[in-house]
């Protein structure tokens, strides 16, 4: 079946729509989420929003150097303000002489809110939103757990 541009058309429509809401829905999210005052910062690091997958490095002595960039989803303080955010972040994978391969984060630039993030890039990020919020249980959970821990040594 071949798509028609009435029907391309219609559902641009209703993307726009839907889209429209983006804003507000990160805000109410955040909104929320401050309310609890947790305190504390969670990033989703094992599950990017996107990334540009491994490219080889263009220096001529580090041949056997690739890089990748990845977007990650998170929850912090951003000038005193608790909020979705979003950081880019470098990855450099070196292999060794044998084949061996080793990763590490090279460059991690400053984290952005969600709401100031390109529209593709919130509407991927509130998928994650569920995981982010488990994170976050998981999180206060262990922080209970250590406080428990120091109360019964004290």
């Amino acid at each position: 079946m071949t798509t028609t541009i009435n029907e391309l058309t219609n559902l641009a429509r209703e993307l726009e729509e839907k889209s429209s809401k983006v804003d507000s829905i990160i805000a109410n999210a955040n909104r929320k989420l401050a309310g609890l005052g947790l305190g504390f910062e969670v990033w989703l690091t094992d599950d990017p929003i996107r990334t540009e997958g491994y490219q080889n490095c263009d220096c001529r002595r580090n041949s056997g150097l690739r890089w990748c960039e990845a977007t990650f989803l998170g929850w912090g303080d951003y000038f005193e303000d608790w909020q979705l955010m979003v950081k880019e972040t470098t990855f450099e994978k070196a292999v060794g002489s044998r084949g061996s391969e080793s990763e590490q984060a090279i460059n991690s630039g400053p984290p952005t809110p969600l709401l100031d993030a390109e529209k593709t890039v919130q509407i991927k990020a509130m998928r994650l939103l569920p995981r982010l919020l488990d994170e976050l249980k998981s999180e206060a959970e262990d922080i209970i757990a250590s406080i428990e821990n120091i109360e019964r040594v004290a």
